[in-house]
């Protein structure tokens, strides 16, 4: 079995420029999948995020992710942490799914509707405990699925509200794109021994370029100029 997969950015050029219609001429016999519902995308969005997030949050894992991600992503991974289902919801904890929905989506909870989730949460644990459709889940979004398919979800909308926010989370590949696109611009074949800080600070200001437009270019220039005295002046 062949699939393919598209993200609707045509990106793809030169000699690959085509692949998607010359692959599917090559294969006259294979299907096209569009989305059938809301769910089926959440699911199918969700499940790398989710899985990366079961894994990461283990012992031996905490160490990469105060090492490698800014706190504040550190602490959006620990809080949605609260709503993991696994080992019959270890991690449910009230405060830390509060504090999730306050801190990180204060725009789609009032402050009455964060108090109501509190209480509603009381009743959502021992729903879960309860009910044996909800056992042995591993995922977030099977969670999200359960809650659908038993009606849970209309009752306990609020939780539901936010398990969708954060099977949707923004994953960003526009930035990353850029940037390897850039480099290819940046450390070419006659600079292949620039340095990382150096060759980062490059792409910085290739890539943001909204960040390059807020410098002043006569700061820039007077800082410079006052490092160290020099034979011609900037200024």
């Amino acid at each position: 079995m062949l699939g393919q997969g598209y993200d609707e950015a045509s990106n793809m050029r030169g000699q690959w420029s085509g692949l998607q219609a010359f692959a599917s001429a090559k294969r006259h016999s294979e299907l096209k999948f569009t989305r059938k519902a809301e769910i089926q995308e959440l699911l199918d969005a969700g499940k790398l995020g989710t899985d990366f997030l079961c894994q990461a949050l283990q012992s031996k894992s905490q160490v990469i992710l105060n090492t490698r991600f800014p706190k504040q992503t550190v602490e959006l991974l620990y809080l949605t942490s609260a709503l993991d289902p696994r080992n019959s919801f270890k991690r449910f904890s009230i405060d830390d799914i509060c504090n999730l929905a306050e801190k990180f989506y204060p725009e789609d909870f009032t402050t009455t509707e964060l108090q109501a989730l509190n209480q509603q949460l009381g009743f959502y644990k021992i729903d879960m405990d309860r009910l044996p459709a909800f056992k042995n889940l591993d995922s977030i979004p099977k969670l999200l699925k359960c809650l659908l398919d038993t009606g849970l979800a209309h009752t306990y909308h609020l939780v539901d509200r936010l398990i969708r926010l954060v099977l949707t989370l923004h994953v960003s590949t526009a930035t990353t794109e850029r940037a390897f696109s850039s480099m290819r611009l940046i450390k070419n074949r006659l600079r292949n021994k620039i340095e990382g800080e150096f060759l980062a600070d490059c792409m910085l200001l290739h890539i943001e370029k909204e960040f390059v437009d807020s410098i002043d270019n006569e700061s820039l220039i007077s800082d410079f100029n006052s490092l160290k005295s020099r034979r011609v002046q900037l200024q």
